[in-house]
């Protein structure tokens, strides 16, 4: 959020590591895990196979270890998120002709056999995926004619066209005038103003959902059109003409069948809202977006609702030098990764995650070096923990105190069974107690982790030094 801008209540503490950039490179020289390896090895001659293997797979995590303790690896998703990330430069008219080549290129690369593009490596061919996939090399100035092209369409054609694939999909094709509004679910603002007793409210859904829905409830009521300065459509990829589809919803099942009816009765009532209360909801959905926009770590710290949060602004009205909005753009830039003839976009950037987890892989390898770098990160893990922040949860669980992870309740629970293994002490203990009560209240994890975790507080499973 703006650093000159008070901070309401239930912002969320930036996380202030500069190092932490998508440009940064935190794997340890080559050359040196070579060396730390070597002697490693010429300890354990006649090691087995799998003690030299454990032994050079130790020796890689702490070289690459970062110098403040944590470590931190680039995460790549789907192609989902670089496509989107074309799809929002065309969006906006705000296009890196030399960035969108390289995420074009990375695009290419990842095309599966099948023609199309799977949600993981080896994984089986994904309609929506595929469907942004083509779109945004479209957008780059691929030629529907190409070969990787025509095997795209044919694929997604073969699967029932663009109108089958899911709702988010559909979403950002609406935006771009490629399909109908209505063939997308019937989605007001005025979500924003719906009582606690409702069925639906949003404090009762996950952080993740919270932050890329509330940007796209102004979207859908908005309804803006992208720039889309190139003027590409998708037309192709429709099996019946997009304004023809009456099939955008599957109709079987009787929930199906009851959410399809509340939508009729949404679109109809739609038109009778007062302006005031329209006004009125938007204006509580932008505080909810400008309150979490989290500086540059960006809302959520997730590219869905990043990107949701600053095509909303723009529709807004917010000026293209206001700060908010600079910032929110930086936000994304940050999860770029950027190589000399390709680039993709991370959905986040995760040094929580992965030095937890090399904590977890330290704890198990159980040597000396091991359990000292594993206290280094568990130092930084600690200092990152959000003690007394007015998070959101504490709307549904007031009384206990923070105590969490940054992210969300999924890593909150990482890092819990984490530092649980690992330190004793009143500290360690309060604080490991406090975010599991939390992760638990929140339903976050599975029940048998909960009780687990809160039957094993009391005892150490391990002992590394504490530091604090």
């Amino acid at each position: 959020m703006n650093q000159s801008a008070p901070k309401p209540a239930g912002f969320e503490k930036e996380l202030e590591l500069p190092e932490l950039r998508s440009d940064t490179s935190v794997r340890g020289d080559t050359a040196v895990r070579g060396d730390i390896v070597s002697r490693t090895l010429k300890r354990i001659p006649d090691a087995s196979p799998l003690d030299r293997a454990i032994a050079e797979a130790r020796d890689a995590l702490i070289a690459q270890q970062h110098d403040q303790g944590y470590w931190l690896y680039e995460l790549e998703a789907d192609c989902t998120i670089p496509a989107e990330y074309i799809m929002m430069m065309h969006f906006l008219d705000e296009i890196d002709t030399a960035l969108e080549s390289k995420i074009a290129n990375h695009l290419r690369a990842h095309q599966a056999e099948h023609g199309g593009w799977p949600l993981y490596h080896g994984g089986e061919f994904d309609l929506s995926c595929t469907v942004k996939a083509y779109f945004a090399l479209k957008l780059a100035g691929d030629p529907p004619g190409a070969p990787h092209m025509q095997r795209a369409r044919i694929a997604i054609l073969q699967h029932g066209g663009a109108a089958r694939a899911n709702v988010f999909t559909r979403i950002a094709l609406a935006l771009f005038g490629q399909l109908p509004w209505r063939g997308v679910p019937y989605i007001p603002v005025e979500i924003m103003l719906l009582p606690r007793w409702f069925p639906f409210h949003l404090d009762k859904v996950s952080y993740w959902s919270r932050t890329v829905m509330v940007p796209l409830f102004i979207l859908c009521t908005r309804k803006p059109k992208a720039k889309n300065p190139r003027n590409v459509d998708i037309g192709e990829l429709f099996t019946t003409p997009p304004e023809q589809e009456r099939h955008y919803f599957r109709r079987s099942g009787l929930l199906t069948k009851a959410f399809l009816l509340f939508d009729h009765l949404g679109r109809l009532i739609d038109p009778l809202i007062p302006s005031r209360m329209r006004e009125r909801a938007t204006r509580r959905a932008e505080q909810w977006i400008l309150e979490r926009l989290n500086g540059e770590n960006g809302l959520g710290a997730i590219f869905p609702a990043m990107v949701n949060a600053v095509e909303s602004l723009v529709i807004l009205g917010y000026r293209q030098d206001d700060l908010l909005l600079v910032t929110a753009k930086r936000a994304l830039k940050q999860l770029l990764v950027v190589g000399p003839s390709s680039a993709y976009c991370q959905p986040c950037v995760s040094p929580v995650w992965d030095s937890a987890l090399a904590c977890l892989a330290m704890q198990e390898a159980g040597d000396e070096s091991s359990r000292d770098s594993a206290s280094r990160a568990l130092d930084w893990l600690q200092a990152t923990q959000l003690l007394d922040e007015p998070g959101d949860w504490r709307v549904i669980v007031r009384r206990w105190p923070a105590a969490v992870g940054r992210f969300s309740l999924e890593t909150t629970s990482i890092r819990t069974l984490t530092i649980r293994r690992s330190l004793r002490g009143p500290c360690i203990r309060r604080a490991t107690r406090s975010a599991t009560r939390k992760a638990c209240a929140a339903r976050s994890i599975g029940w048998w982790v909960c009780k687990a975790a809160a039957a094993d507080l009391p005892h150490s499973m391990r002992t590394i030094p504490a530091t604090t």
